[in-house]
Protein backbone atom coordinates (compact mmCIF):
# COMPACT_ATOMS: atom_id res chain seq x y z
CA UNK A 1 0.00 0.00 0.00
CA UNK A 2 0.99 3.87 -0.81
CA UNK A 3 1.78 6.02 1.36
CA UNK A 4 -0.78 9.36 0.66
CA UNK A 5 1.13 12.20 -0.42
CA UNK A 6 -0.92 14.06 2.92
CA UNK A 7 1.00 11.98 5.49
CA UNK A 8 4.10 12.30 4.11
CA UNK A 9 3.68 16.10 3.74
CA UNK A 10 3.05 16.17 7.23
CA UNK A 11 5.98 13.82 8.28
CA UNK A 12 8.34 16.43 6.35
CA UNK A 13 6.90 19.65 8.33
CA UNK A 14 6.98 17.99 11.68
CA UNK A 15 10.97 16.88 10.91
CA UNK A 16 11.77 20.34 10.14
CA UNK A 17 10.10 21.98 12.98
CA UNK A 18 11.49 19.56 14.99
CA UNK A 19 14.82 20.22 13.72
CA UNK A 20 14.44 24.06 13.20
CA UNK A 21 13.12 24.25 17.15
CA UNK A 22 16.26 21.69 18.15
CA UNK A 23 18.47 24.35 16.53
CA UNK A 24 17.26 26.86 18.04
CA UNK A 25 17.23 25.52 21.24
CA UNK A 26 20.69 24.59 21.07
CA UNK A 27 22.05 27.73 20.01
CA UNK A 28 20.01 29.61 22.74
CA UNK A 29 21.59 27.46 25.39
CA UNK A 30 25.07 27.02 23.82
CA UNK A 31 25.40 31.11 23.74
CA UNK A 32 23.85 31.76 26.55
CA UNK A 33 26.01 29.17 28.92
CA UNK A 34 29.07 30.80 26.46
CA UNK A 35 28.35 34.07 27.73
CA UNK A 36 28.09 33.09 31.59
CA UNK A 37 32.12 33.64 31.70
CA UNK A 38 30.87 37.61 31.51
CA UNK A 39 29.15 36.95 34.94
CA UNK A 40 31.45 34.88 36.43
CA UNK A 41 34.63 36.95 36.09
CA UNK A 42 34.46 39.01 39.05
CA UNK A 43 33.81 36.24 41.19
CA UNK A 44 36.46 33.87 39.67
CA UNK A 45 38.62 36.82 40.36
CA UNK A 46 37.52 37.10 44.52
CA UNK A 47 37.50 33.58 44.77
CA UNK A 48 41.10 32.41 43.46
CA UNK A 49 43.03 36.21 43.44
CA UNK A 50 43.40 36.18 40.01
CA UNK A 51 44.87 39.37 37.95
CA UNK A 52 43.34 40.71 34.92
CA UNK A 53 45.63 38.39 32.85
CA UNK A 54 44.35 35.35 34.23
CA UNK A 55 40.99 36.42 34.50
CA UNK A 56 41.86 36.87 29.90
CA UNK A 57 43.52 33.61 30.35
CA UNK A 58 40.46 31.38 31.75
CA UNK A 59 37.71 33.53 28.89
CA UNK A 60 40.50 32.51 26.43
CA UNK A 61 40.01 28.67 27.40
CA UNK A 62 36.63 28.90 26.53
CA UNK A 63 36.56 31.08 23.74
CA UNK A 64 39.74 29.56 22.03
CA UNK A 65 38.44 26.03 22.32
CA UNK A 66 35.37 26.68 20.92
CA UNK A 67 36.60 28.58 17.70
CA UNK A 68 39.40 26.22 17.20
CA UNK A 69 37.43 22.64 17.29
CA UNK A 70 34.14 23.89 14.66
CA UNK A 71 36.11 23.12 11.94
CA UNK A 72 36.61 19.52 13.23
CA UNK A 73 33.23 19.37 14.81
CA UNK A 74 32.09 19.74 11.60
CA UNK A 75 33.82 16.71 10.10
CA UNK A 76 32.83 14.40 12.67
CA UNK A 77 29.35 14.94 11.63
CA UNK A 78 30.34 12.80 8.77
CA UNK A 79 30.68 9.65 11.23
CA UNK A 80 28.25 10.72 13.74
CA UNK A 81 24.45 11.33 13.23
CA UNK A 82 24.56 15.41 13.28
CA UNK A 83 21.03 15.34 15.64
CA UNK A 84 22.94 12.83 17.66
CA UNK A 85 26.40 14.97 18.05
CA UNK A 86 24.26 17.94 18.74
CA UNK A 87 22.89 16.55 22.23
CA UNK A 88 26.39 14.68 22.96
CA UNK A 89 27.69 18.26 22.29
CA UNK A 90 25.47 19.62 24.40
CA UNK A 91 25.35 17.39 27.35
CA UNK A 92 29.33 17.60 27.44
CA UNK A 93 29.22 21.43 28.08
CA UNK A 94 26.63 21.05 30.81
CA UNK A 95 29.40 18.97 32.24
CA UNK A 96 31.63 21.47 31.71
CA UNK A 97 29.74 23.85 33.35
CA UNK A 98 28.91 21.25 36.16
CA UNK A 99 32.54 20.69 36.99
CA UNK A 100 33.29 24.71 36.99
CA UNK A 101 30.68 24.98 39.72
CA UNK A 102 32.87 22.27 41.87
CA UNK A 103 36.22 23.98 40.55
CA UNK A 104 38.81 24.27 44.04
CA UNK A 105 41.32 26.25 41.89
CA UNK A 106 41.86 28.10 38.77
CA UNK A 107 43.94 25.15 37.06
CA UNK A 108 40.95 22.82 37.62
CA UNK A 109 38.47 25.71 36.66
CA UNK A 110 40.63 26.57 32.93
CA UNK A 111 39.68 22.72 32.91
CA UNK A 112 36.36 22.42 33.21
CA UNK A 113 35.80 25.63 30.67
CA UNK A 114 37.91 23.69 27.59
CA UNK A 115 35.48 21.14 28.19
CA UNK A 116 32.93 23.48 28.07
CA UNK A 117 34.41 24.77 25.23
CA UNK A 118 34.52 21.39 23.42
CA UNK A 119 30.73 20.81 23.76
CA UNK A 120 29.98 24.55 22.68
CA UNK A 121 32.50 24.10 19.68
CA UNK A 122 30.04 21.51 17.74
CA UNK A 123 26.52 23.74 17.93
CA UNK A 124 27.26 26.34 15.48
CA UNK A 125 28.31 24.33 12.20
CA UNK A 126 25.91 21.41 13.09
CA UNK A 127 22.71 22.85 13.90
CA UNK A 128 22.69 25.47 11.44
CA UNK A 129 23.75 23.00 9.01
CA UNK A 130 20.73 21.15 9.92
CA UNK A 131 18.12 23.81 9.62
CA UNK A 132 19.81 24.33 6.07
CA UNK A 133 19.65 21.17 5.09
CA UNK A 134 16.20 20.53 6.23
CA UNK A 135 14.76 23.61 4.89
CA UNK A 136 16.89 24.00 1.61
CA UNK A 137 16.32 26.59 -0.54
CA UNK A 138 13.58 28.42 1.72
CA UNK A 139 16.21 28.16 4.80
CA UNK A 140 16.61 31.56 4.86
CA UNK A 141 13.68 32.54 7.32
CA UNK A 142 14.59 29.66 9.44
CA UNK A 143 18.32 30.05 9.58
CA UNK A 144 17.22 33.81 10.77
CA UNK A 145 15.05 32.44 13.63
CA UNK A 146 17.88 29.99 14.82
CA UNK A 147 20.64 33.51 14.85
CA UNK A 148 17.58 35.51 17.07
CA UNK A 149 17.55 32.61 19.82
CA UNK A 150 21.40 32.58 20.22
CA UNK A 151 20.35 36.42 21.13
CA UNK A 152 17.71 35.29 23.22
CA UNK A 153 20.32 32.55 25.02
CA UNK A 154 23.18 35.80 25.37
CA UNK A 155 20.50 38.01 26.95
CA UNK A 156 17.93 35.88 29.23
CA UNK A 157 20.72 33.59 30.60
CA UNK A 158 23.48 35.33 31.69
CA UNK A 159 20.94 38.16 33.20
CA UNK A 160 19.16 35.03 35.29
CA UNK A 161 22.68 33.94 36.62
CA UNK A 162 23.46 37.76 37.80
CA UNK A 163 19.99 37.69 39.60
CA UNK A 164 20.46 34.20 41.34
CA UNK A 165 24.00 35.91 42.12
CA UNK A 166 22.46 38.52 44.60
CA UNK A 167 20.26 35.18 46.86
CA UNK A 168 22.64 32.75 46.08
CA UNK A 169 26.48 31.01 46.27
CA UNK A 170 28.05 30.87 43.39
CA UNK A 171 28.16 27.07 43.29
CA UNK A 172 24.40 26.92 43.40
CA UNK A 173 23.80 29.24 40.68
CA UNK A 174 26.58 27.61 38.27
CA UNK A 175 25.02 24.14 39.30
CA UNK A 176 21.18 25.57 37.93
CA UNK A 177 22.89 26.64 34.67
CA UNK A 178 24.72 23.38 34.19
CA UNK A 179 21.00 22.61 34.67
CA UNK A 180 19.86 24.35 32.45
CA UNK A 181 22.65 22.43 29.71
CA UNK A 182 21.11 19.24 30.93
CA UNK A 183 17.51 20.37 29.92
CA UNK A 184 18.31 21.52 26.50
CA UNK A 185 20.21 18.29 25.45
CA UNK A 186 17.02 16.35 27.36
CA UNK A 187 14.72 18.26 24.99
CA UNK A 188 17.07 18.31 21.76
CA UNK A 189 17.16 14.65 22.01
CA UNK A 190 12.99 14.34 22.30
CA UNK A 191 12.63 16.42 19.47
CA UNK A 192 15.58 15.04 16.64
CA UNK A 193 16.67 11.26 18.02
CA UNK A 194 14.39 10.08 14.51
CA UNK A 195 15.13 12.94 12.60
CA UNK A 196 17.98 11.47 9.86
CA UNK A 197 19.45 14.81 8.42
CA UNK A 198 19.56 14.83 4.44
CA UNK A 199 23.29 14.40 2.85
CA UNK A 200 24.56 17.89 1.34
CA UNK A 201 23.98 17.30 -2.78
CA UNK A 202 27.06 15.93 -4.67
CA UNK A 203 27.79 17.99 -7.47
CA UNK A 204 29.54 15.93 -10.08
CA UNK A 205 33.00 17.14 -11.32
CA UNK A 206 33.48 17.44 -14.96
CA UNK A 207 36.78 18.43 -17.10
CA UNK A 208 35.17 20.71 -19.48
CA UNK A 209 32.75 22.69 -17.20
CA UNK A 210 30.77 25.53 -19.24
CA UNK A 211 31.96 29.08 -19.06
CA UNK A 212 29.43 29.96 -17.19
CA UNK A 213 29.66 27.29 -14.60
CA UNK A 214 33.03 28.54 -13.91
CA UNK A 215 32.15 32.42 -13.91
CA UNK A 216 29.43 31.34 -11.26
CA UNK A 217 32.03 29.47 -9.58
CA UNK A 218 34.37 32.18 -9.31
CA UNK A 219 31.86 34.82 -8.26
CA UNK A 220 30.60 32.84 -5.34
CA UNK A 221 34.21 32.12 -4.16
CA UNK A 222 34.61 35.94 -3.89
CA UNK A 223 30.92 36.23 -2.13
CA UNK A 224 32.23 33.67 0.54
CA UNK A 225 35.87 35.34 0.69
CA UNK A 226 33.91 38.01 1.29
CA UNK A 227 31.63 36.75 3.87
CA UNK A 228 34.18 35.73 5.63
CA UNK A 229 36.12 39.20 5.64
CA UNK A 230 33.15 40.61 6.97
Amino acid sequence: STVPASSVADTQRTTKKNTLVAACTAHAAHDGLSDLVYVFLPVWQDMFALSYVWLSVLRSAYALTLATLQIPAATLSAKIRPAHLLVISTLVTALGWFLAGLAGSAMALGGALVIAGIGASVQHPIASAMVARAYGSAAKRPLGLYNFAGDIGKSVLPAMAAALLTYGTYHSVVMVCAGVGLLAALLIWTLVRNVVTPAPAKVAKTANAPVHDKAQAKALGRGFQALLST
